[in-house]
């Protein structure tokens, strides 16, 4: 019965999505933080590094998470081979990312984006 709805008659069962409600506190406390951030990424050379830390580059976790590392110096040097391996378009991509998905909080004024 499955496989026909499925396959043949191409049907797709619908999923609700639950979301958090956000109060109207919460909505201007994420858009502080991303005025804040955004800020800091236009006037300061030393906070473009600062808030990379902030960018998640799954390359990078996949990487460095596939096994267990005994020690932080084994962590580094595990991240700096990712980083020297990783191609520098998807880099680009992942910074440019961050940037545009900012903005679009902003423009949600703190609440969920697409």
């Amino acid at each position: 019965m499955r496989r026909i709805a499925e396959e043949d008659l191409r049907y797709k069962s619908y999923v609700i999505k639950v979301r958090q409600m956000l109060s109207e506190a919460a909505k201007m406390k994420i858009v502080a933080r991303c005025n804040l951030l955004l800020s800091s990424l236009k006037n300061s050379e030393q906070s473009r590094f600062e808030s990379f830390g902030l960018l998640r580059v799954e390359r990078i976790d996949r990487v460095t998470n596939k096994s267990r590392h005994p020690n932080v110096t084994s962590l580094q040097a595990a991240i700096k081979a990712a980083f020297a391996n990783m191609d520098k378009n998807a880099l680009q991509r992942a910074c440019q990312r961050f940037r545009t998905r900012i903005e679009a909080v902003i423009e949600a004024k703190g609440g969920y984006i697409e």
